[in-house]
């Protein structure tokens, strides 16, 4: 009887030591897609409801905190280094190509003031790495100078790795001596990256601990005769308090919703999308640049937004208005602030596509409205 205790308690012991040098690894379940409504004549699979969201996961470089998820951001970590250095590691996923990737790297040059570059530069500066999780795609981008009075220029690492609907974005940056020592800390973790199509419900009882996914559940969308009205969105992703609700023309076609977006339509040949974030997602004038960058604009300042902007108001909503005309694609926007969240109304597509729904686009605004 007492070698069988000694033997238990070797056994315990040995189970806990081994449970010590297992690594901090972060893993994230990725909200399924929900469908839109669609006609009752249409026949629906019922499939994709017992199919496991995919997921992800990590293993975090000693030092790096994991600051949990928030709004869009499925990883949200901090480097901290001397003299009060920060760096921020964040890990977004966006559906498609995620705007281009001129417009992308554009968008991150813009941050760090400076000026965009044309498609050959992009060339120049791209670097390409076979990675476990699949082709990443990367820009190194340093400030000419510190930024917003701090002590030391910026410096922003991004990976990007492009799947087969959706883009998948790793971006470092902080203060430029912090972030240029973590460039192997950062390597190590794209090289840790995994993907698995399992619920993380599911994992091992004696799994490290995990960072769960927030609530990601969305009511489905009602159908009202021909028209569309747009559900509640994720309370995991904006504030429930402030949910908005739309309708949209008949004659557009709603499109499944992705993780991202909130309302989704074909307007012929263009393409509405409605998305919201929690806070101001970088500003006005960030986003306004942002979409100038997808068709090929260049960059405007803080004088020249009234110039370039309407103002329309509806009931209790102001919204900021851009028709960006560019070479050959034309996007309509509009950015709401409405309590702590912004809404992103986005009609994008062929310079003529677009032009022929603005009346229909600047209408449907109007439609806007509380749950």
């Amino acid at each position: 009887m007492r070698r069988s205790r000694l033997l238990l308690a070797a056994a315990i012991l040995a189970l806990g030591i081994a449970g010590c040098r297992k690594p901090e690894i972060t893993v994230y379940t990725a909200p399924k897609d929900t469908p839109s409504a669609v006609p009752a004549h249409a026949a629906v699979s019922t499939n994709a409801a017992h199919t496991a969201p995919p997921a992800i996961r990590w293993q975090l470089p000693a030092g790096w905190q994991d600051q949990g998820t928030t709004g869009s951001r499925l990883g949200n970590i901090l480097v901290t280094g001397p003299d009060n250095q920060r760096a921020e590691m964040t890990v977004t996923r966006f559906e498609g190509d995620g705007g281009g990737e001129l417009a992308n790297v554009n968008r991150w040059r813009n941050q760090l003031q400076l000026p965009p570059i044309d498609e050959d530069e992009l060339g120049q500066i791209l670097r390409h790495v076979d990675l476990p999780a699949g082709h990443v795609h990367q820009v190194d981008l340093v400030s000419d100078a510190p930024i917003s009075g701090g002590a030391h220029k910026t410096r922003t690492l991004v990976a990007w790795l492009p799947q087969q609907e959706v883009t998948w974005f790793f971006k470092l940056t902080g203060d430029d001596p912090l972030v240029d020592s973590q460039r192997d800390a950062f390597a190590a973790f794209l090289r840790s990256v995994e993907f698995f199509a399992s619920s993380a419900s599911s994992l091992p009882a004696d799994h490290p601990p995990i960072t769960g996914a927030p609530d990601v559940s969305t009511p489905p969308i009602q159908a009202s005769g021909n028209s569309m009205a747009g559900a509640a969105l994720p309370a995991g992703t904006v504030t429930e308090s402030s949910a908005l609700v739309w309708t949209a023309p008949s004659s557009w076609t709603a499109k499944p919703l992705g993780p991202v977006r909130k309302g989704s339509f074909a307007v012929g040949t263009a393409d509405l999308s409605i998305t919201a974030f929690p806070g101001a997602t970088g500003g006005l004038l960030a986003n306004i640049n942002r979409w100038r960058g997808e068709v090929q604009l260049a960059p405007i300042g803080e004088a020249d937004i009234a110039t370039n902007t309407q103002t329309i108001t509806h009931g209790a909503f102001t919204f900021t208005v851009v028709d960006l005309e560019g070479s050959s694609r034309r996007t309509l926007g509009a950015i709401l602030p409405y309590g702590a969240d912004t809404y992103f109304f986005k009609l994008t597509g062929e310079n003529a596509a677009v032009a022929a729904a603005k009346d229909e686009f600047l209408a449907f605004l109007a439609t806007v409205k509380t749950r």
